[in-house]
């Protein structure tokens, strides 16, 4: 549609271009984007990347298609993602299909029980100290 300028259902030629989706929270609103695994980040964290969508609407039958605003920058991204070695999934199921990472977040967890129990031990001190019980 967006190269044709004609609707590919009806075949109307009046063809709304680069309409703003948005996508609803309890937060508010924000643009529509797609969203793709960026490349890892010292070698353990992986931040999404958001490429913002435009759509293109058939004012005839409501037929709408979307495109991403910058192709070529998702396809950097992927690119990178690749020479890593890693699959560009991302999510729990990825990251724990990534052996790599299955060492790093054992330390991780044990880093994190030990500042809670720390941090538990350090609140019970504190009240033993000032009388509360």
């Amino acid at each position: 549609m967006r190269e044709s300028r004609t609707c590919p259902k009806c075949h109307s030629t009046d063809v709304i271009e680069h309409v703003r989706v948005v996508d609803r929270s309890d937060s508010g609103t924000r643009d529509l984007s797609a969203s793709f695994p960026g490349p890892t980040v010292a070698g353990l964290f992986r931040f999404p990347q958001h490429f913002p969508l435009s759509a293109w609407v058939c004012a005839s039958c409501g037929y709408t298609e979307l495109y991403a605003a910058q192709p070529e920058k998702i396809r950097s991204v992927r690119e990178r993602v690749a020479t890593e070695g890693r699959a560009p999934a991302w999510g729990p199921s990825s990251m724990e299909s990534d052996s790599r990472l299955s060492g790093r977040r054992g330390a991780l967890v044990a880093i994190a029980v030990a500042l809670a129990v720390g941090a538990g031990l350090l609140v019970v001190l504190v009240l033993l100290a000032t009388g509360v019980k």
